[in-house]
């Protein structure tokens, strides 16, 4: 049975009507509804599956985020990356960042920096990703390579403007 949980953190479930799920886990979630349905049923047993988790990559150049579903329990930061495309060339690999949300939402979201240009740094990649996560692979500033890049336009149409009055 493929059920919502709605934007008020309530499900509605059959024979139950509605149940409220919002803030807990996958495992209080089963025993609270295993517990409603007890009513009904000698020892029932829920399995829930969340199927829209999801991972939001910046693989290290500006436009390029990609937004991943999370099919498997076990998917990696390493793995993650490489579904986005892997560290683009303008990206830091020695400078990326896991992002997590904080349960307390007071606080401050967790931050891990995960070093992928070393060997020993690719062992914190192994790191599981969560629903919510963001893999933040800082950018690399090159002044040059964008002043070239945004004023190539601009020389071309100089140049074939040059060479059309040289023609006349």
């Amino acid at each position: 049975l493929d059920v919502t949980v709605e934007s008020d953190g309530y499900v509605k479930m059959p024979l139950i009507g509605r149940v409220y799920l919002e803030g807990l886990t996958v495992k209080e979630a089963e025993k609270l509804l295993e517990k409603e349905y007890a009513e009904n049923y000698v020892e029932p047993f829920i399995n829930i599956r969340v199927s829209n988790k999801r991972v939001i990559v910046f693989p290290g150049n500006g436009g390029a985020a990609r937004v991943l579903p999370l099919t498997n329990n076990n998917t990696t930061v390493m793995e993650a990356l490489a579904a986005a495309g892997g560290v683009q060339e303008d990206g830091k690999a020695y400078k990326v960042k896991l992002i997590r949300n904080n349960p307390d939402p007071a606080q401050k979201p967790y931050v891990y920096l995960m070093d992928l240009s070393q060997i020993q740094g690719i062992t914190s990649a192994r790191s599981r990703v969560q629903a919510g996560d963001i893999i933040y692979v800082e950018p690399r500033y090159r002044p040059v390579a964008t002043t070239i890049r945004e004023i190539t336009p601009l020389l071309t149409l100089i140049t074939t403007a040059l060479l059309v009055i040289q023609f006349y």
